[in-house]
């Protein structure tokens, strides 16, 4: 039962992708639901029956000369929460924009084969396995930012495609170079003799492409801006955590004191870039971009705290994040979509009487500042006191300086759209699913902040 449970995560919505295709206009919405509810169910039985260790399915895929790899995929504590992101907000951002895009079947077909393929990442349990999978979620993503979007989709997703196999051709290099002599590709194998210095080297920085970090991350920008609201979603709360999942599931165990060093100031300067750059920005997509880069820097930082609370911190970062970032860009959209604009100078003082906008950006902004109540809260406070118990509380000041930045720009950007424009009189239209999505989003953060423990339960078993 469990290991149909495990397949059916990756095989189910990579079939549907094929039959929306071909499925009438009107069944479009009703089987997006449907799958996801049954994905929801499929996890929850995971979930409830996975013993401490985890749930596991494995049989031999292939032999290249003494290493074998296998066909393995897993639930367990490191990538639950990751799986649970990836139904949640893969299923909102397709219902999100099934009612504003055109070729409606191709988007939503894509759509669900992105999903499944990123489903494979988190479940895969041998490191070619995983790497299959990796390389397969850029040909839909990329065809995503190509067909949907502003005018400028085709160069964004150009770049996109560029950067992530750039850095796909340095992953897979030093993955050649990490298995070396090892009879096996599993996990398990992977971790027990550590990497080559090289292997890692060649390993952080590919994959940092995709978490991203300075200077790796200026094709992040262009795909936001360019792509569509439901795939800005998709990119920005699950796309991200690929690179950030396979780093510390596959590259940052059991590192050294030099590269937690290494971890640690670049994970600072990509905070503090991130930071001041965001704070310059005038449109509001491009802003919450580059918060992305802020928030996954604190990823890297918690990685090289030298504790089990940082690791923990950083996983946790990489699900929380994917919440609050996905229900920004909805929210983003949904202004674009009834103003008419997204550039802050446009959007000045039209908030003022809409009170129920107004409530969302305070809740979102907020909670993107790592407010108490709200997801993020949880995932810095972890990183900050895994950082100060490894390497002392001067470090632990790195993390904090980037909530203050995420403080400035976003309480900025409030005062701006809440300023008084008292010749507009307007009468806010009735709620739709779009503004629906945003809330439900919003009440899974506070959700997540307010009663952590089944999280962290989760996570207790993470770096043992």
């Amino acid at each position: 039962m469990e290991a149909l449970a495990l397949n059916l995560l990756w095989l189910l919505p990579a079939c549907l992708s094929l039959s929306l295709l071909i499925s009438p206009l009107a069944m479009l919405r009703p089987l997006t639901i449907i799958h996801g509810t049954l994905q929801l169910a499929i996890w929850g039985i995971l979930y409830v029956h996975s013993p401490s260790e985890g749930l596991h399915y494995q049989r031999v895929w292939f032999n290249l000369g003494s290493t074998e790899f296998f066909y393995s995929i897993g639930a367990h504590p490191a990538n639950f929460a990751l799986i649970l992101l990836t139904i949640l907000i893969g299923h909102l951002a397709l219902l999100y924009g099934q009612g504003q895009v055109s070729r409606v079947r191709e988007f939503s077909a894509l759509v669900l084969l992105t999903v499944g393929f990123c489903q494979g990442v988190f479940l895969a349990e041998d490191v070619l396995l995983f790497f299959v999978f990796y390389e397969a979620a850029l040909i839909p993503s990329f065809l995503l930012i190509y067909g949907w979007g502003g005018e400028g989709r085709k160069s964004a997703a150009v770049k996109f495609a560029l950067f992530t196999l750039g850095g796909s051709v340095l992953l897979l290099v030093g993955i050649v170079i990490g298995l070396g002599d090892r009879a096996q590709g599993l996990h398990s194998s992977w971790q027990g003799a550590g990497l080559p210095p090289l292997a890692w080297l060649l390993m952080t920085v590919g994959l940092s492409v995709k978490l991203p970090l300075f200077p790796l991350h200026s094709w992040l920008g262009e795909a936001h801006v360019e792509a569509e609201t439901s795939i800005s979603m998709i990119l920005a709360g699950i796309l991200l955590k690929l690179g950030g999942y396979a780093l510390l599931y596959w590259v940052w165990k059991g590192i050294g004191e030099g590269q937690s060093l290494l971890l640690r100031v670049w994970g600072g300067v990509s905070l503090v870039y991130a930071g001041a750059v965001a704070a310059g920005q005038h449109d509001l997509k491009r802003l919450i971009a580059f918060t992305s880069v802020a928030h996954m820097a604190v990823v890297a930082i918690g990685a090289g705290a030298q504790s089990v609370d940082g690791l923990r911190g950083a996983y946790h970062q990489l699900f929380a994040h994917g919440v609050i970032i996905a229900g920004l860009f909805a929210w983003i959209g949904l202004v674009e979509k009834k103003l008419k604009g997204r550039l802050i100078s446009e959007l000045r003082g039209r908030f003022s009487q809409r009170k129920r906008w107004q409530l969302q950006a305070a809740l979102l902004f907020f909670g993107a500042m790592g407010a108490p109540g709200m997801a993020l809260f949880i995932s810095e406070l972890m990183v900050i006191w895994g950082v100060a118990k490894g390497v002392g509380w001067a470090w632990a000041l790195l993390p904090g300086v980037g909530l203050l930045l995420t403080a400035i720009y976003f309480l900025r950007v409030y005062r701006e759209l809440g300023g008084r424009r008292e010749e507009e009189r307007v009468l806010l239209e009735p709620m739709d699913l779009q503004e629906g999505i945003v809330w439900g989003l919003i009440g899974f953060s506070g959700v997540v902040g307010l009663y952590p423990a089944i999280w962290l339960n989760l996570l207790s078993h993470v770096g043992r």
